[in-house]
């Protein structure tokens, strides 16, 4: 399977219903739990400008999505 990017605006206010329309996606619905499956974060240390790095709330909130889809989270 190619990578697929999807781009919604959030918020934290929609940030649930936003990852919920992500994973009820057609690409994300064929991927297999039991496969290794890989999330790229930006992640700056150098850099501090608003959309250079993924936020912390963001990346919480999507882990805790993906685990109640039974996929195991490692870090």
């Amino acid at each position: 399977m190619k990578g697929v990017v999807y781009i919604f605006k959030t918020s934290p206010a929609t940030l649930e219903s936003d990852i919920e329309k992500i994973l009820n996606t057609p690409d994300f619905q064929r991927l297999n739990p039991n496969e290794e499956t890989y999330i790229k974060i930006n992640a700056n240390y150098d850099r501090f400008w608003p959309g250079c790095n993924t936020s912390k709330w963001f990346l919480d909130a999507l882990l805790k999505k993906i685990e109640k889809c039974r996929y195991k989270i490692e870090i």
